[in-house]
């Protein structure tokens, strides 16, 4: 409830009363109907099916929301300042997730989990640090914090030997190099890559590395298995059985109405949208994102993606770091009209 408590404080003691409508205003909007959708909907089906917990994932939407909005505010009311500051905690953030990736390493798991529920979270979470640190950092600046993010997130990456995160993290790196073309031919990327080396070269030292490979072997081992039943495992074929939802929406909880075959969540995003909340909750969706990605230069398209790629197969809608990178994108990732 931070970001929610900053929101209002920054309303009450703002001396402009309209520094709201400078930016993100319109993707404020779209996202405010969303989210109402997503209420009426769940209350809806709640009191349908007399099922209260179909109506709490609505709260992950509202807060997410408004931690958007917050974002939002705190960049239009401090300018300059809210990005260096972010760029900081983000850089701190990543040395947390370092010493928990160490202290938190368990020699001979399949997967390492560094004080989240489960592997996918860490992996997930370190896509997304990698992605907000892109577009943070500026061009003609130092890029140090950058390369300690992105260092940092491929090591959690690794570490939670998610296959759906490490096919993403290309489109991290990829918008990366979008955006410093030049870094790749510097001297600096020498420093760079030697320190990366010297590090590894330590990890070594202590065997972590051969614990990793040991993981990603096992891992890669099931890919074959996972391909064969990737529609059934991760619910897409819910959505072929109860057509019925596909209009206005079924809500994200409740699944002893799809069988028992049905009894975990979907593992998609977009699949969730939009069997959760229908073509309306869907077309509402993408015309958030569409007006996100008005003027969005290339690398936050494709940073943008990367979190995308990996929702394919897994749920990240209620992750807030989610919402964040979008109200990064409105704006530090549009090109200036």
């Amino acid at each position: 409830m931070l970001w929610v408590a900053l929101a209002f404080i920054c309303v009450a003691y703002s001396k402009d009363s309209g520094f709201f409508l400078r930016g993100g205003r319109r993707e404020s909007l779209f996202l405010g109907v969303l989210v109402f959708w997503v209420l009426v909907v769940s209350m809806a089906n709640a009191l349908y099916h007399q099922d209260v917990e179909i109506a709490f994932p609505a709260l992950f939407y509202i807060f997410n929301f408004l931690v958007f909005v917050g974002f939002i505010i705190c960049a239009n009311m401090f300018g300059d300042n809210f990005k260096k500051y972010l760029v900081w905690f983000l850089c701190l953030t990543g040395g947390v997730l370092l010493l928990f990736l160490i202290l938190g390493f368990i020699p001979g798991a399949a997967r390492q989990v560094a004080g989240f529920n489960n592997p996918n979270q860490l992996g997930y979470f370190s896509l997304l640090l990698g992605a907000c640190g892109v577009l943070l950092v500026d061009r003609g600046k130092s890029i140090l914090p950058l390369i300690w993010m992105i260092f940092v997130s491929l090591l959690g990456v690794l570490a939670s030997s998610s296959l759906s995160s490490l096919g993403a993290f290309g489109l991290v790196v990829l918008g990366a190099a979008l955006k410093f073309p030049g870094v790749f031919i510097s001297k600096k990327i020498v420093t760079v890559v030697f320190s990366v080396l010297l590090i590894l070269f330590s990890l070594t030292h202590f065997g972590t590395t051969d614990q990793l490979s040991q993981q990603w072997e096992t891992r890669l081992n099931v890919v074959e298995r996972k391909l064969d039943n990737v529609g059934e495992s991760r619910g897409y074929t819910r959505i072929i059985e109860n057509p019925e939802y596909l209009f206005l929406g079924a809500g994200e909880r409740g699944r002893w109405r799809f069988g028992s075959h049905h009894s975990h969540e979907m593992h998609s995003s977009l699949g969730t949208i939009l069997f959760s909340y229908g073509f309306i909750g869907l077309a509402l969706f993408l015309f958030f994102l569409l007006a996100c990605f008005r003027r969005a230069h290339f690398y936050s398209i494709s940073i943008f993606m990367a979190p995308m790629a990996y929702s394919l197969t897994h749920q990240g809608l209620r992750t807030t770091f989610f919402w964040v990178l979008l109200a990064l994108i409105v704006i530090y990732g549009r090109k200036k009209s």
